[in-house]
């Protein structure tokens, strides 16, 4: 599997539970839930793990991982593209890099 910045380093997908349907719910990183919020609500992501609820049924849209911040559908920007991925130039590997490639993947 290949990270979000593109290096080989094999990262675990990790699910948690939708905090509404209850149903399991796919990591994402923060860099992509931030594009496509409301200009209103952006300010409110937090550099930390989020989980995107696939459910149709279920208001919630991404939520993060102590559960604390849930974005609801009324606060997405309908017309952000979520195959977009992260913004040019970003990398969510962080400085030092995602766990091993030491800031290669940049």
């Amino acid at each position: 599997m290949v990270t979000p910045c593109n290096c080989s380093n094999k990262k675990e997908k990790i699910f948690k539970k939708c905090p509404v349907c209850k149903k399991l719910s796919d990591s994402i990183h923060y860099m992509q839930v931030k594009p496509v919020v409301k200009k209103e609500v952006e300010k409110l992501v937090q550099e930390e793990m989020y989980y995107i609820c696939k459910n149709d049924n279920c208001d919630v849209v991404f939520f993060n991982d102590p559960q604390d911040i849930i974005f609801l559908t009324r606060d997405i920007n309908m017309t952000a593209d979520f195959n977009e991925g992260l913004p040019a130039g970003d990398s969510p590997c962080g400085k030092d890099g995602c766990s091993g490639c030491h800031g290669k993947c940049r």
